[in-house]
């Protein structure tokens, strides 16, 4: 029996494919090699793959399997950054957040148009999450944090929600968004006569 395994994981460490052998249709992700004995929960059903990522060790640089949940300050990954949420638009976007400058409260819901299946599969992807977290930062600078506000995916799933900006005044009308990208296209539009 071989004692090494390919997992095959996006340049976020989110873990897409485990294989005895390596595949070559999978050649546009990140790869690595693990014993069997270390992915042997993941294919047992002992531990769910969307709640893991992979990350490389900054001191020894081996691949190892993280939390999802754990604290952020304890992951480190190649190419793991927050995005910012632009005002691009996209009709068939996945995440939309609506900033209601006048009322002070943002409504994100989350896109139910397209094909069922396709609907089905990216609110299975945020399913793993219990919140996804989003960050107000001083205008194009993720380092001057604002504020930042969770959105409880649950509630996302069954509908929209609402979050409540009155405590943050006027700053938030010329600051930036940012977040942990999970899906493919959000858009972040501002509301400024309601």
């Amino acid at each position: 029996m071989k004692n090494n395994m390919f997992v095959y994981f996006d340049e976020d460490g989110n873990i897409m494919s485990i294989t005895p052998v390596a595949n070559s249709k999978l050649e546009d992700l990140r790869s690595a090699e693990f014993a069997v004995d270390e992915v042997r929960p993941f294919l047992i059903g002992e531990k769910n793959i969307h709640r893991y990522a992979v990350v490389q060790d900054k001191e020894t640089n081996n691949f190892k399997f993280v939390s999802k949940e754990a604290e952020k300050d304890e992951i480190s990954t190649i190419n793991r950054f927050l995005t910012e949420v632009t005002n691009e638009h996209h009709n068939d976007h996945d995440i939309m957040i609506e900033h209601d400058v006048r009322r002070k409260h943002l409504r994100v819901t989350m896109s139910g148009t397209g094909n069922s299946a396709d609907t089905r599969m990216k609110k299975t992807l945020v399913a793993n999450f219990r919140e996804l977290t989003f960050y107000f930062t001083m205008f194009g600078d993720p380092n001057l944090l604002i504020c930042k506000f969770d959105v409880p995916v649950a509630e996302l799933k069954d509908g929209q929600v609402f979050v409540n900006l009155e405590h943050h005044g006027d700053e938030l009308n010329n600051a930036t968004l940012f977040t942990k990208k999970v899906l493919g296209k959000y858009h972040y539009r501002k509301l400024m006569y309601t």
